[in-house]
């Protein structure tokens, strides 16, 4: 999954910046690492992260880029009309690894597989954000 910082054009990453996110642990370290000191700000849900940050409740929205897209291509009405959007990719990486013992070697390769495609039909991201 690929993640990035929506933000109001001309915003620059920096420490203290507030960065709203929906999910748990996992995308708030994802949040620390990407803008190292910035204020994590818990997102209402998905679709709320870009009027959070229209409404000058957060700095940038730290999404999934298919969320993203998403967001940016519905009308935006009201309190994000007329204003200019920028990305910033994040720079988070946290690796993640999948260990078994050797007789359980196909198992795990299973389960690496199915993870793959939770990910690549959205239902990895709905867990994350739980």
């Amino acid at each position: 999954m690929q993640y990035c910082l929506l933000s109001r054009k001309g915003w620059q990453p920096a420490a203290g910046a507030r960065i709203a996110y929906v999910g748990g642990a996992f995308l708030k370290r994802m949040v620390d690492v990407s803008v190292p000191r910035a204020a994590a700000v818990d997102g209402k849900d998905p679709g709320a992260l870009l009027k959070q940050v229209c409404a000058g409740e957060a700095d940038a929205a730290f999404l999934e880029a298919r969320v993203m897209y998403s967001l940016l291509l519905r009308d935006r009405e009201g309190v994000c009309a007329g204003i200019d959007f920028q990305t910033h990719p994040a720079s988070a990486g946290l690796p993640a690894s999948l260990m078994a013992r050797p007789d359980h070697a196909h198992t795990a390769r299973r389960l690496r597989e199915e993870i793959g495609r939770m990910a690549a039909d959205g239902s990895l991201a709905k867990l994350h954000a739980r």
